[in-house]
């Protein structure tokens, strides 16, 4: 089975119909079709249910496609063996990452890993944390960053490090002053009783963002509704919106030290959880020579990043 099989079907799958994808393949749409009548022919099947709109693989058709998608792994995965015989001299390595994690977190590893092993191509796939854990289990990135739990089989996983999170709030905000608060500030942050915030309106993060179990643990912290007045999937724009006092938030440790903009922190008691942040990869392969030295890299800079701002 050729490349152009998979890349003709994905195409079909990805445009919903034969001449939507014939035209994305700059062929003409009887040559596409004859394609996938002689790949039909010869395994004794239908690809696709053909009275329906978009086209649909039928259940013979996902198996042949998922047979393909197998072959495509197992041929990656020996080209990533042999360039690893060459001692890292050759090779890639891709990443899954939030933005989050790429902004704060991995810039000054990458500068480090790409002096080192100059040959390796790194590819980072950032997105949230539900298409991470579905990459990976996939086996589409070599590992992938993420927060216990994980959610789907087949991945094996490890613990980096736990962040604490802590609520945000503008510099002109009540507790600044009740807590005589200088700037700029440093661990440990002021402790405050979560029944203070009750009567604060809230920014907190959309469904499917990890964050949000802590704003749910807030409410019952405080045993009270949050006052939510907006709601987004980003943390620089809760971070920019808290800055301008509409509301407070919840932001992790990481940003809390490294970020610029105006915001003074704070912890709570009881205290809000912390989360542990982990490395996750498909079970069914081993971690890459590559992913490995990553890792190593990446270990030796959070020790250095938690000894130089006293974080436990």
């Amino acid at each position: 089975m050729d490349e152009r099989t998979y890349s003709y079907l994905k195409a079909i799958i990805d445009n919903g119909s034969i001449s939507e994808a014939a035209n994305k393949l700059y062929i003409t749409q009887p040559a596409l079709s004859q394609f996938i009548k002689r790949i039909e022919e010869k395994f004794g099947i239908e690809l696709f249910e053909r009275d329906f709109r978009p086209l649909r693989l039928t259940e013979s058709g996902k198996v042949f496609m998922e047979s393909l998608e197998k072959i495509k792994m197992i041929e990656k995965n020996t080209v990533d063996v042999i360039q690893e015989m060459n001692n890292l001299k050759r090779g890639s390595l891709t990443i899954g990452t939030s933005y989050y994690r790429t902004y704060y977190f991995l810039p000054p590893i990458i500068k480090r890993y790409m002096k080192r092993y100059p040959g390796i191509d790194i590819k980072l796939i950032e997105e949230n944390t539900a298409i991470l854990e579905s990459l990976a289990q996939k086996g589409e990135t070599d590992f992938s960053f993420g927060y216990l739990p994980v959610n789907l089989p087949n991945l094996d996983s490890f613990r980096l490090y736990e962040e604490e999170v802590f609520i945000a709030t503008s510099r002109n905000h009540r507790l600044v002053k009740e807590n005589n608060i200088q700037f700029p500030q440093k661990l440990p942050f002021p402790v405050i009783d979560v029944k203070e915030l009750k009567n604060d309106s809230v920014i907190m993060m959309k469904k499917g963002q990890q964050l949000r179990k802590h704003f749910i643990e807030l409410e019952k912290l405080m045993d009270a509704k949050l006052n939510v007045i907006l709601e987004t999937d980003n943390m620089w724009t809760a971070q920019k919106l808290t800055s301008e006092d509409i509301g407070i938030t919840i932001l992790p440790c990481e940003m809390a030290l490294r970020s610029k903009d105006p915001l003074a922190y704070f912890q709570t008691s009881p205290p809000l959880s912390k989360r542990t942040a982990i490395i996750y990869y498909s079970s069914l392969y081993p971690l890459k020579k590559s992913a490995v030295k990553f890792i190593e890299l990446m270990r030796e800079y959070i020790e250095t990043f938690y000894s130089e701002n006293n974080i436990d």
